[in-house]
């Protein structure tokens, strides 16, 4: 009963403040939103078919379609909305709710019931996470109903939207209280929140930059090695040849292959560098709170088949049609020189092929990781930080 009127009390209180309100407000805008986008026989339609974009890769039924809408919610929905600016309006309204209690005389009235203090805080803390969670579930609700008939497709892990928001919610308030209960004043605790928030969006930003820097690397030099294998086989089948054209072509597969060595060597060096800068990024992240992975595992478990997924869309690699096999060169073509246009956009394509590779795997990186071990040591952190303002919490004299 004890625990129930806590509770109870703490969902009052929120329900209290107009920021509430004023978040909820705004989801419903945002999701209505998101409702007006449809899709028909021609292509693509926003705001409620007011204006349509005929496309044929975006009409009704087709696996586009359904990368299109959910990476949408997934990506850009969440990620922008509910992790941001709901989480920052969630901040504003639930910094002040430890210090306010133990400055306005109510904590008094609690700790006189037989009711211990470690209690009371994990009651208050717990309490003061509805604000998201309710705001959660209202949004996902929503938008389960949109994806239904958009897509006819009942998806309910939509709201796995609803816990991983409101966890990635509590790796921020459970430092916002610690900080509270050590400067008793919610502004405080709002500003160190700020700090500590932005530091957590420091250390995952450097380190998958790092991670793309490393990965775009290996493709390079697996593309370079490869190159480097095909003009050996392809000097040792001119050495053979006694055609002067034959030893001219020599001569320059042997200058560019000595080049790609060297390219190589200094590849391989610059890849060690890369990776001792993240190497302390790497162990960082494996002890600090993952709040952008958090937030990732709900584009993993909304869109399971890595073929259709947000990000191939981003590139554009859905547009592209397969590519002509080149024919096989003639027996005179070995001595033929390479165009500089030519020359240049084979480069060109190198690059773009290099860096969606990299993208590639950087993203399957990220789908392999256990949402386990995403979850697991995040709240583990949270875990020492909450313990420690309990301590703080139940020792000190009020």
């Amino acid at each position: 009963m004890q625990t129930g009127a806590i509770l109870l009390d703490s969902l009052r209180l929120l329900r209290s403040r107009k920021l509430f309100w004023i978040s909820l407000g705004i989801s419903v805008v945002v999701m209505l939103a998101y409702a007006s986008i449809g899709f028909g026989e021609n292509g693509l339609s926003l705001f409620f078919g007011a204006w349509e974009l005929e496309d044929p890769f975006f009409t009704k039924g087709s696996p586009w379609s359904r990368a299109l809408y959910l990476g949408l919610f997934s990506n850009i929905v969440v990620t922008v909305w509910l992790t941001w600016a709901a989480t920052i309006l969630a901040l504003v309204s639930t910094s002040s709710v430890f210090p306010d209690f133990m400055s306005a005389g109510s904590i008094e009235l609690v700790l006189s019931k037989p009711i211990s203090r470690v209690r009371v805080f994990l009651v208050k803390y717990l309490g003061s996470l509805l604000f998201v969670l309710l705001q959660v579930l209202v949004f996902c609700t929503g938008v389960f109903i949109c994806v239904g008939v958009r897509l006819d497709e009942w998806l309910w892990s939509i709201f796995a939207a609803v816990p991983l928001v409101t966890i990635f919610f509590s790796y921020l308030y459970a430092f916002n209280v610690l900080m509270g209960l050590l400067t008793r004043s919610g502004l405080a605790a709002l500003l160190f929140t700020a700090v500590f928030w932005f530091l957590l969006f420091a250390v995952q930003s450097g380190e998958a930059a790092l991670g793309g820097i490393t990965r775009e690397q290996q493709v390079r030099m697996e593309a370079l090695e490869k190159r480097v294998v095909e003009q050996e086989t392809r000097l040792e089948r001119l050495a053979a040849s006694e055609r002067p054209s034959d030893q001219r072509a020599k001569e320059r597969v042997a200058t560019e292959l000595e080049a790609n060595r060297t390219r190589l060597a200094e590849d391989a060096q610059r890849l060690d560098t890369i990776r001792r800068w993240h190497g302390p990024f790497e162990t960082l992240m494996a002890v600090l709170p993952k709040n952008q992975e958090t937030i990732g595992l709900l584009d993993r478990w909304l869109a399971p088949d890595a073929r259709y997924t947000f990000t191939e869309l981003m590139l554009g690699d859905y547009r592209e049609d397969p590519k002509p096999a080149e024919p096989p060169a003639a027996e005179g073509d070995e001595a033929a020189e390479p165009s500089p246009d030519s020359d240049r956009e084979r480069r060109r394509a190198e690059r773009r092929d290099v860096d969606r590779e990299a993208t590639r795997r950087v993203e399957s990186d990220l789908r392999s990781t256990s949402a386990l071990f995403i979850v697991g040591t995040s709240l583990a952190f949270e875990a020492v930080i909450l313990a420690l303002a309990a301590w703080i919490f139940a020792r000190r004299d009020f």
